[in-house]
């Protein structure tokens, strides 16, 4: 009786072991030891993330793909948001480049182990919901077209199709292949796509909701506050740019009705009209691009600054240890002295 008691008591320890290594690995909860941390994606042939391990010193880890050692890196990179969010000094992150260029898939399980404690580990599995996130942006939404970029950091090399939806209708679609400068960063850069749509369709009256998906991931892209007003500013000019192509057609009628020649290459004629407003619709997208560029620029000289401000702090503390700020002795022949 005793014997198979004991076996009962071994089956029950086990079974209870792999629930708990189960649950930690789908997060249902962290083990005491876990590290604490994050895996984000695979970004310009990277893998990229934060490890906190709680000490004074970075966390040297080493990173598996389904027990098999993908490499090991220390998490020392700076990251302004984690600044933002309190987690440590800031010097957390990790990026480990990826020279297999190890495919991953759906089911997988990607596991960061501390490597002076084994036993502290953070584990992630490729779930649906983990797989098919979605990173990306509408950055111009006009009666004429949509533009923006959409990325998978979980599939970098798959391309991908956006579709325009208003409603549950689907109006539009189009690959995202174009070249994107803001999201070099995170691929080869050609994540953006640009969708023409019926120009007679005014869709800042319609009732329904337009939207825009990614194909692949179902996911919708975010609309941007910029990119709504960039399109009312489009949808103004082209207001602007139809009265003065309706004058242009009386003014053209007119001309006709008392038989003279009607000279479809004047100004103010449809085909004039045409390229002035492509041209300002090629302007007003070359100003937005500019400008995203340039909150990305200023984006990245704050995290510089916050990254040299903690430089100081930590030199101060140094040198205070080492009496670096304590008294100046008066140095002889020193004016101090006289």
């Amino acid at each position: 009786m005793r014997s198979e008691a004991s076996a009962a008591d071994h089956r029950l320890v086990g079974d209870m072991a792999l629930i708990s290594d189960l649950a930690s690995r789908f997060g249902l909860y962290k083990r005491p030891n876990d590290l604490v941390g994050h895996i984000d994606g695979v970004f310009a042939g990277a893998l990229r993330g934060w490890v906190d391990a709680g000490g004074p010193t970075p966390a040297s880890v080493i990173i598996r793909k389904n027990g098999e050692v993908l490499g090991h890196c220390q998490a020392n990179q700076f990251r302004a948001d984690l600044i933002r969010k309190g987690i440590g000094n800031g010097r957390c992150g990790f990026s480990l480049a990826l020279l297999k260029n190890p495919e991953i898939t759906l089911g997988d399980v990607l596991e960061l182990e501390e490597a002076h404690a084994p036993n502290r580990k953070l584990s992630l599995t490729m779930t649906a919901k983990v797989f098919n996130k979605t990173l990306g942006s509408v950055e111009l939404l006009a009666p004429d077209r949509v533009a923006g970029w959409v990325y998978l950091p979980w599939q970098p090399k798959r391309r991908l199709n956006v579709e325009v939806r208003i409603g549950n209708r689907s109006v539009a679609t189009a690959p995202a292949n174009l070249d994107h400068r803001l999201s070099a960063g995170l691929s080869d850069g050609h994540t953006g796509f640009e969708i023409e749509l019926d120009g007679a369709r005014d869709l800042a009256s319609m009732d329904e909701e337009l939207s825009v998906h990614c194909i692949e991931s179902h996911a919708a892209i975010p609309i941007s506050e910029n990119a709504r007003s960039s399109g009312t500013e489009a949808a103004g000019q082209g207001e602007r740019t139809g009265r003065a192509h309706k004058s242009a057609g009386s003014a053209a009628t007119a001309k006709s009705a008392n038989g003279r020649k009607d000279n479809s290459g004047a100004e103010g004629s449809p085909e004039t009209l045409r390229k002035e407003n492509e041209r300002l619709r090629m302007a007003l997208s070359d100003r937005e691009s500019e400008l995203a560029m340039t909150r990305l620029q200023l984006q990245q000289l704050q995290e510089e600054m916050e990254h040299w401000f903690l430089q100081n702090l930590e030199l101060q503390k140094s040198l205070s240890k080492k009496g670096g700020f304590g008294p100046r002795r008066p140095r002889r022949g020193d004016d101090s002295e006289r």
